[in-house]
């Protein structure tokens, strides 16, 4: 009978094991310990999303590095209404911000609870307080300009309109010159008793908003009643300086020779007296600055707002609570994910960039069509809406028309940076009845150009092809370019031949690339993004004129290739609409003699490429320096180019997001504001693979066909050579 029995060996075996189990598990657990420590300590986070909804654009980590001083974001609002959706999308880009930036803060204020009430009337008590002395030291001046509005309404109507009466009394009606001079004058007898009326009314309009309350708290509306006044003055003003004006020359004149003259010549010193005082009004009521709670009032009346509040020298600003936390339906309806992260994160690094940049550039579209149109085909209503955003305003300019845009309003202290952008005209187009014709208006609009150039203005210049130089005429809009030492081929634009199995075809709009980020912060904004140029035009640089020095640096191209030249046989294309090109008979094909297939006008070993967009900084001695952006196509920003969407993981994205990025980027750096070039939330909804030129496209096919059989053989021989 055997007896199973452990030897000391065994055992002495056994319990080493458990003893290193033990110090591998001891061991295991103190790592794991350490390593949750050091990550609580030194949090590191990798944004492993497709669509990197967990990053920040770089335009907002460019934004939130540079600030000054704390700012908070208070969202208020019934939480029970809010999509949780919405909410999670809000608090995730918010927490995102406030890692890279400790300094921006937020809070949410459930108003569907009392607390929460609370908390938002003091948050309004405080916000008020902020403004105290702004608005009581705005209401004393407002109140000293109503005793003097009151004055000068009653002199319009008491004293001024019955003395020019009592004068057109005086002037005998004894001809045709005095019956005229009699009309004007009671004219403006009437005019004087209507402004007076108008301003009697502002006075009393301005009363009632210093008498605004928000809530319980009395919040002077010092912006409405300085905004009331302003506009029943500035008639006043010009009413008083046409008199004084033209009422010397009434004196002087032979129909009110006599009592008449005398009686216009004593009413004059106390108009010119009154006049400089209203124009002294005016001007301190036009150039109040409006409080920041008077501001986002309006927001906080609605019960629920979305605050952006910055340093007490900075101010604050409101965003909209429906676009910043969108409905149950707007999710519902195929809303992804990723494009509200984009969304929110825009709007929130959009206000707190504009607190820190205030003084926000005006873009002037000047064109040379017959009217104003924009408003009525809002054909670049996307870009406006882009601008507007951002606090950039949009001014449209039918340079035909007037002879100035109108920006008294926008910028009346003349501090706020201004960009002009050029919209070239079809020069081939007809004159309709009446009218002018394409190349008469291309002329008046070159003029334009000329006169706001020579004045050192930042202009944006975007080119249309053009008929006049097939004439042997210079194109009046491309002239401008010289200044800056640049030329252009208005006369030949560039077409791609494309030949697949249904036949050959010509395409009119073409794809460009964005040279090396390096290149300055134009091209570091477009950087891998598509960038769609309809009907391009090829730059060149010139020599620059004399005793100026210019810093020329291009940024986008579309690379030379035996597909792309520059067409001289274009009109019939440009003139048959798009749909129907397909039905011309012969369409353009290359002419050795007349067009070209290289910018430098041979082919070569180094690869060329046409120039189509370039910045230029103009140097002239005794002249501030001057800003310019040369696009080499006319409407590369409109929205049936910048809107083009592509399905992308069954989510509709841009195809040219690069457009409106290029757009943007132009406008600051010509307003001098290039600290705030980046590319935006927008730009990286999807990733984008860039379109790969000829020369790397053969490259790219010889390593696949023959570096992959190469390595496989050199693998191979060393595999023989260390075994021997």
């Amino acid at each position: 009978m055997g007896v199973n029995a452990e030897t000391p060996r065994s055992t002495s075996g056994r319990r080493k094991a458990r003893l290193w189990t033990a110090i591998v598990l001891l061991a295991a657990t103190a790592l794991i310990v350490m390593a949750n420590l050091l990550m609580m300590r030194f949090p590191i986070r990798r944004d492993v999303t497709a669509l990197r909804e967990q990053s920040l654009a770089p335009r907002t980590q460019q934004t939130l590095s540079k600030l000054d001083g704390t700012y908070r974001v208070v969202i208020a609002a019934d939480l029970r209404t809010i999509d949780p959706r919405a909410r999670t999308n809000a608090s995730d880009v918010l927490d995102a911000m406030w890692r890279f930036s400790p300094q921006v803060k937020s809070s949410w204020i459930d108003l569907g609870s009392k607390s929460g009430v609370t908390t938002y009337q003091n948050l309004i008590d405080e916000l008020i307080k902020r403004d105290e002395k702004p608005l009581s030291d705005q209401t004393t001046s407002i109140n000293a300009a109503l005793g003097g509005c009151t004055s000068i309404a009653l002199y319009l109507n008491d004293t001024l309109s019955p003395a020019l009466l009592s004068a057109r009394e005086a002037i005998a009606p004894t001809g045709n010159a005095a019956t005229q001079l009699r009309s004007t004058i009671e004219q403006v007898a009437a005019g004087a008793r209507l402004a007076s009326r108008d301003l009697s009314d502002a006075v009393t309009k301005a009363r009632d908003a210093l008498k605004y309350t928000l809530g319980d708290k009395p919040l002077p509306a010092t912006d409405k009643a300085s905004a009331d006044l302003a506009a029943a003055l500035d008639p006043v003003v010009q009413l008083l300086q046409t008199l004084t004006t033209q009422g010397r020359k009434w004196a002087a004149s032979e129909p009110a020779a006599g009592p008449g003259a005398d009686a216009l010549r004593s009413l004059l010193p106390q108009a010119d007296q009154i006049r400089d005082q209203s124009s002294q009004i005016l001007d301190s009521m036009r150039h109040m600055k409006r409080p920041d709670i008077l501001r986002v009032t309006d927001v906080l009346e609605r019960g629920s707002a979305a605050l952006v509040i910055g340093p007490p020298d900075v101010g604050l600003s409101a965003i909209d609570v429906n676009a910043l936390l969108p409905q149950s339906l707007v999710f519902d309806n195929g809303l992804a994910s990723a494009d509200a992260h984009r969304r929110c994160e825009e709007l929130l690094a959009s206000s707190i960039a504009a607190l820190r940049t205030p003084l926000r550039p005006i873009v002037v579209v000047m064109h040379g069509e017959a009217g104003e149109f924009l408003s009525s085909t809002p054909i670049i209503q996307q870009l406006t809406e882009r601008l507007r955003l951002h606090g950039i305003d949009l001014v449209e300019w039918a340079a035909v028309i007037n002879s100035e845009p109108k920006l008294d309003a926008l910028n009346p202290l003349g501090k706020r940076p201004v960009v002009y952008v050029v919209l070239s005209p079809d020069a081939s187009a007809a004159a309709p009845p009446g009218g002018l014709s394409g190349a008469q208006r291309a002329a008046k609009l070159g003029q334009a150009v000329s006169e706001v150039a020579a004045a050192n203005k930042s202009l944006l210049i975007d080119l249309n092809p053009s008929v006049l130089p097939t004439y042997g005429d210079t194109d009046p809009v491309a002239a401008v370019l010289g200044r800056f030492g640049l030329a252009c081929d208005s006369g030949r634009p560039l077409l791609r031949e494309v030949v697949t199995p249904r036949g050959r075809s010509i395409e009119t709009d073409l794809q460009a690339q964005g040279i090396d980020a390096n290149s300055g912060p134009i091209a570091g904004a477009i950087r891998g993004l598509p960038v769609l140029l309809p009907w391009p035009v090829a730059i060149h640089a010139t020599p620059a004129p004399e005793k100026v020095r210019l810093e020329l640096q291009p940024f986008l191209v579309i690379p030379a290739s035996e597909s792309v030249w520059a067409e001289s046989q274009w009109l019939r294309v440009w003139q048959t609409p798009r749909d129907k090109r397909g039905l011309i008979p012969d369409l353009p094909t290359f002419d050795e003699g007349r067009d070209s297939r290289w910018p430098d006008g041979k082919a070569s070993n180094a690869p060329q490429k046409w120039l189509l967009g370039a910045r230029v900084e103009r140097f002239e001695l005794g002249a501030p320096s001057q800003r310019a952006v040369v696009i080499g196509s006319n409407s590369w920003f409109i929205d049936a180019v910048t809107q083009q969407a592509v399905n992308a993981d069954g989510r509709a994205v841009a195809r040219n997001p690069g457009n409106l990025e290029m757009f943007e980027a132009a406008v600051y750096w010509l307003a001098g504001q290039e600290n705030l070039i980046a590319q935006s939330p927008e730009a990286t909804k999807v990733p984008v693979i860039v379109p790969i030129d000829d020369t790397n496209l053969v490259r790219a096919r010889l390593a696949l066909m023959l570096g992959i059989p190469l390595i496989v053989l050199v693998l191979g021989g060393m595999y023989r050579m260390i075994r021997g």
